[in-house]
């Protein structure tokens, strides 16, 4: 049997299985793997697998029991439950259309002024991480965040492929004479580590993961030293560079470039922020193939 692929899709979209987000479900937070890369998942009633062969993609369904099969099948799991009835299908093709289900988390078009693109991001990120949470869950796309990580290489790495600001930082912080490094040395690696997990590079993107019931703390840096406080430093050294150059608008858009930098490059995805991501839409491989059910393996 042959069949569109972005039948497949919105099939693993609507109804396969994902890590619980409560913390109780595992001792220490998880990272959530790349469905798109692995080719597999698993659903409430069984579990599905694709292969390549060739320039041919060949889908493997295997059963799960009879009384799972037989049962009745809600979009989203838990969080499907949470929707109000007959929203379900408008929610997710709007999420797919524009990679979010509610317009007040929409992000600024690429075409938009950089300033108002960064603002719109660090609105959008602020709510998706609130205490608050939501009353109802939020369909969110992949896409969306690769827009996000656009942004965010755009603004901290012109693109991806320089370097340079995050190399000063390093710099910065090999070469300071706060006694906080001068009395812990291993501290100045420690630091960068930490500043290096805020910078998107080259290609890297958004990463996802769910909470656990023991958490792995990060040591508090004494006095004023923060990741925050060493990019604010080399910021202001970047005053006197030309105008019009990369490092004088960091300089000129500070405020701006700090809030970027700390949103992180990992979300967790916890319980009270309802969110329902959607991994395979338009832009993943398996959407614009021909699979095929069955053999070959």
């Amino acid at each position: 049997m042959e069949f569109e692929g972005s039948v497949l899709c919105h099939i693993i979209n609507l109804f396969s299985v994902t890590l619980d987000p409560e913390p109780w479900a595992r001792q220490w937070p998880e990272e959530l793997s790349d469905r798109r890369r692995e080719r597999h998942c698993e659903f409430p009633f069984g579990k599905l697998a694709w292969t390549a062969a060739g320039d041919q993609l060949h889908a493997h369904f295997t059963p799960g029991l009879e009384s799972e099969l037989a049962s009745a099948k809600q979009p989203f799991g838990f969080n499907g439950t949470l929707m109000e009835p007959g929203t379900i299908m408008a929610s997710y093709l709007t999420a797919l259309l524009h990679g979010v289900s509610d317009s007040e988390y929409r992000l600024a078009p690429p075409t938009a002024p950089l300033p108002e693109r960064i603002s719109r991001l660090t609105t959008c990120f602020d709510l998706l991480t609130s205490r608050d949470g939501r009353n109802e869950p939020l369909l969110i796309s992949y896409d969306w965040f690769e827009e996000a990580a656009r942004i965010k290489r755009r603004v901290l790495a012109q693109g991806g492929k320089d370097h340079s600001f995050f190399q000063d930082i390093c710099t910065n912080i090999d070469t300071s004479t706060d006694p906080y490094f001068i009395s812990q040395e291993t501290e100045r690696e420690f630091m960068k580590k930490r500043v290096r997990q805020l910078f998107l590079l080259d290609d890297e993107t958004f990463t996802f993961s769910v909470p656990g019931g023991q958490v792995m703390s990060v040591p508090a840096s004494l006095g004023t030293v923060t990741p925050r406080s060493i990019c604010k430093t080399v910021l202001l050294g970047y005053e006197h560079h030309p105008a019009g150059s990369w490092k004088r608008s960091l300089f000129d858009m500070e405020a701006d470039v700090v809030k970027i930098l700390e949103i992180p490059n990992n979300l967790t995805i916890r319980k009270q922020f309802r969110i329902q991501l959607i991994e395979f839409t338009s832009w993943c491989d398996l959407w614009n193939k021909k699979v095929f059910l069955g053999a070959p393996i």
